[in-house]
């Protein structure tokens, strides 16, 4: 039997909310990444320290997931969209945990970009895992949020 795991950062809960609805839909683990340091939010100022992390190539601590990758064979990765790409915090984790020989399956929240380069930045962390399809969504989901845990549910 296949273990999923739903893996995911979220800044506004708006990744979140998208990640609790896949969680439904497959009986998967929910399983949050945060950083040490949580970021202010990021239409008042927070995104200057974004920034400065990009710039400076700096990828922020985060604290200890409540989940053993190890442990499952499907992976559902979710994050933000931010600046085309994955959050910062989730490119932390991929450094930190090998993801080989796992399906992911990605996902993104954002604010009009949609995936960008997001499914591209995880091959890039991931070149030995299987990456399946994946999916967007702008904010929340909206009325297309409960489409998202049925294309989670599909994509299996």
């Amino acid at each position: 039997m296949t273990r999923n795991l739903i893996l995911f950062y979220s800044q506004t809960g708006n990744t979140r909310h998208i990640a609790e609805l896949i969680q439904k839909r497959t009986s998967g683990t929910l399983c949050e990444i945060k950083p040490e340091i949580p970021y202010k939010n990021l239409y008042l100022g927070g995104g200057t320290r974004v920034k400065q992390e990009r710039r400076d190539g700096v990828h922020p601590a985060i604290l200890p997931v409540q989940a053993d990758v190890e442990d499952y064979d499907t992976i559902f990765l979710g994050t933000p969209n931010w600046g085309n790409g994955i959050a910062h915090p989730l490119m932390t984790f991929l450094d930190e945990h090998s993801l080989a020989g796992k399906v992911i399956y990605p996902f993104c929240t954002h604010g009009g970009g949609g995936l960008a380069h997001v499914a591209f930045d995880i091959k890039k962390y991931c070149p030995d895992a299987e990456i399946g399809a994946s999916f967007d969504t702008y904010g929340n989901g909206g009325s297309h949020a409960e489409r998202c845990g049925c294309v989670a549910g599909t994509l299996m």
